[in-house]
């Protein structure tokens, strides 16, 4: 579903890129292991800035704080360690603490961001490539300076990149991001995108088959 709501955005910013001759490009940022890097000390600061207080803020804390964990193999037992970072998968709160956690990370990003739990997207359109290129990387730059802030690390092998217009940027922030690539067509269709699509469903099925 969060794919598909990404691809509705990059629609839009597309189909008015072609439009009016401009460029567009939206970065959508991976997180490794996102909740996982949740610094708890980190999180109880930014809750203090949002104004939580007293027993709210003490129960969160308690919550948080005072875990160990441990790896047993067979009659093996690792050395406890005390867990200093995450939020809680399947838990109710989890989710929000993360939120609360990775908001600020568009505080001074100059494109239009969209945060989805632990999906980061940014997209800007511009009149020329240079104008992208910079506006891009310093987004990405930004963004990098957070993730090492709050000790939460984005994997550039794993984000994906849309790029729509007639020449490509040649460099961003990230020197191992995954290329640009574009998924419509000139005339703003999805031929290629489903092209691709089927011919791999094909490949896969046709391993199926022989099963």
């Amino acid at each position: 579903m969060l794919e598909l709501i990404y691809e509705k955005q990059a629609g839009c910013l597309t189909g008015q890129s072609f439009d009016s001759k401009t460029h567009t490009c939206a970065v959508f940022c991976d997180i490794s292991k996102a909740f996982d890097r949740v610094w708890h000390k980190g999180l109880i600061f930014k809750l203090k800035q949002q104004w939580v207080r007293g027993s709210l803020l003490n129960w969160i804390s308690n919550y948080l704080g005072n875990r160990e964990q441990r790896v047993i193999v067979g009659q093996s037992y690792s050395d406890v360690k005390h867990v200093k970072a995450g939020v809680f998968q399947g838990s109710v709160i989890g989710p929000l603490l993360f939120l609360v956690y990775d908001n600020d990370i568009t505080l001074h990003i100059l494109s239009i961001t969209r945060l989805f739990a632990d999906d980061t997207s940014i997209a800007s359109t511009t009149s020329t490539i240079d104008d992208l290129q910079s506006i891009i990387n310093h987004d990405l730059r930004d963004i990098s300076k957070w993730s090492k802030q709050w000790l939460v690390t984005f994997n550039p092998d794993t984000t994906e990149v849309l790029y729509f217009g007639n020449c490509q940027p040649n460099h961003l922030y990230w020197n191992s991001i995954t290329p640009f690539y574009q998924q419509l067509s000139d005339d703003c269709k999805w031929h290629t995108h489903i092209n691709n699509i089927c011919c791999t469903s094909s490949k896969i099925l046709g391993i199926l088959r022989k099963r």
